[in-house]
């Protein structure tokens, strides 16, 4: 009669724990200096890369509660094992190839678990920052159309000066660096400002 041997079950639990404690610091530790700056950062409304970086949060402290509960369990119920059936063979502890296959594991299943956690935060962030990037992104896109002009502009008979004109312009650019920086889309060295922001709204329309 074959009998599991505790120290299995403890490497096993180990794997799981490993892959949950990096999720669990994931977006903390591995989070990078302009990341921590956007986030703090001042904006008109709500902070969208705060927004999109909490609920990233959430959703791996979820995945990695999820992986370290079963840890957990797996790690005691192999110290149990121990105790009861001290004389068993391990199946997977000892041999360098197993514990090579049980250090892989421990990646695939952070790598896997990182995935499925990103997609369901995407998934629940997206929304949010679609409604309140796209009135503004159509603002940009008059603005770079227009020389200027905002849509509620074109068509009276006040003068904008140019240097209003001007302002409106360049704040539009750093949105777009704002908007490259929040949705991930790197710009294009070829594209001019309406191409980008072109591309960016149909990006956001997709999801």
């Amino acid at each position: 009669m074959i009998r599991i041997n505790g120290n299995d079950l403890i490497l096993l639990g180990l794997c799981f724990g490993i892959a949950g404690t990096l999720l669990l610091a994931k977006g903390y530790i591995f989070q990078s200096p302009g990341a921590i700056q956007d986030e703090s950062a001042a904006y008109y409304g709500a902070n969208p890369f705060a927004i999109r970086n909490k609920i990233i949060q959430r959703y791996e402290g979820i995945s990695g509660w999820l992986l370290v509960l079963p840890a957990a369990l797996l790690q005691l119920a192999g110290i149990f094992i121990n105790l009861r059936y001290p004389d068993s063979d391990p199946l997977l502890a000892g041999s360098m190839p197993n514990l090579f296959f049980l250090v892989l594991f421990s990646a695939v299943l952070f790598w896997g678990t990182n995935i499925a956690a990103g997609g369901a935060a995407k998934s629940n962030y997206m929304p949010q920052l679609k409604a309140m990037q796209m009135e503004a992104m159509n603002q940009a896109e008059s603005v770079f159309k227009n020389d200027g002009l905002y849509r509620e502009d074109i068509g009276i008979r006040v003068e904008i000066e140019r240097e209003t004109r001007d302002a409106r312009l360049r704040q539009m650019k750093q949105r777009l660096g704002t908007w490259e920086r929040l949705f991930q889309r790197p710009r294009k060295s070829h594209e001019t400002d309406v191409e980008y922001l072109e591309r960016l709204k149909i990006y956001l329309d997709s999801q």
